[in-house]
């Protein structure tokens, strides 16, 4: 079975922590993908997030840096304990729902 991955943030700028000046800020995204483990880089992405209708009217936009690397032990743990409370209480609600209909048309189909 292939390991899961998992994404890391790095970092995520909003529309007020671009520089204005745009060799700056290219300057501040190398120094981020310099602080990715250089074994990730190769996974390194970059979302833009553009809303058009953002808060007057005016435009804003998001950015956030992120890269792929294998899920360790605790987050696997994590991960799959949150799986099973979720099956866990898929099962309950739909044996929940079984018995009302049982109480409400009985059991016609047998």
């Amino acid at each position: 079975m292939k390991q899961k991955e998992t994404k890391v943030r790095v970092k995520r700028y909003s529309y007020y922590d671009f520089s204005d000046n745009f060799k700056e800020f290219l300057k501040d995204l190398d120094a981020v993908y310099e602080s990715i483990p250089e074994k990730y880089r190769d996974s390194a992405g970059i979302d833009f997030d553009l809303d058009l209708d953002s808060f007057y009217n005016s435009p804003s936009c998001n950015v956030e840096v992120y890269y792929y690397r294998p899920e360790t032990k605790d987050e696997r743990k994590s991960r799959l304990k949150i799986v099973r409370e979720r099956n866990k209480a898929i099962k309950e609600r739909e044996e929940k729902e079984y018995k009302r209909l049982l109480k409400k048309f009985g059991e016609k189909n047998k």
